[in-house]
């Protein structure tokens, strides 16, 4: 939306895939902007999530083992400056997320890892695979967090896992965090969310 004497401007981003009001097992992610450039001056405002229903009960991560896989979805925004001094050009993007679960035992909660692959921008431009390192997962902790690199881009990524199975033992059906990544120069970068089930 644009006001004609502040220029208020808001872009919104979002999906989910809740299919009714009975849905209780549904996961969403996206971004919004909001930029407003009046005569007194510019703020902006960029705002990123995922997550979803029924986060996963943690108190049940250390009695999980072996590995669980989760693939879905990865959407955010793209930015690319020609020189310092140029302005950015932004692009929204999607793109394939995996990750992997390594659960651990009752003395350890074990690690997720993964990568964002696959992305292009609507502009056609192809996205250099983001690999999201190790995290470690703790029982008393719901969100983990680790390092995020790819083709000179570094940055971090933080993800929880959400829905329970019928057993204490079963695996968490679905994972939702967000990750973000740039260049040394500051000439590239991504920021982006990301929702996979299992």
């Amino acid at each position: 939306m644009t006001d004609e004497e502040g220029n208020l401007f808001d872009y919104i981003n979002i999906f989910s895939d809740i299919e009714d009001n009975a849905d209780t097992e549904y996961l969403t992610m996206g971004y919004w902007l909001r930029a407003s450039m009046a005569t007194t001056g510019s703020n902006f405002a960029l705002g990123i999530a995922g997550g979803g229903s029924n986060p996963f009960e943690y108190s049940n991560i250390r009695g999980l083992v072996e590995e669980a896989t989760y693939r879905g979805t990865a959407t955010g925004l793209h930015m690319k400056k020609d020189s310092a001094e140029a302005a950015p050009v932004f692009d929204h993007f999607n793109a394939t997320a995996t990750l992997t679960a390594n659960f651990g035992d009752e003395n350890a909660a074990g690690t997720v890892f993964g990568e964002i692959t696959d992305g292009q921008t609507l502009g056609g431009y192809s996205i250099p695979t983001l690999t999201l390192g190790a995290a470690t997962m703790a029982s008393t902790l719901r969100n983990y967090y680790g390092d995020t690199t790819g083709d000179g881009l570094t940055g971090k990524w933080g993800g929880k896992f959400y829905n329970d199975g019928v057993s204490a033992t079963d695996h968490p059906g679905a994972v939702a965090g967000t990750f973000g990544a740039k260049t040394a120069d500051e000439l590239e970068g991504f920021i982006g969310a990301f929702a996979a089930y299992r």
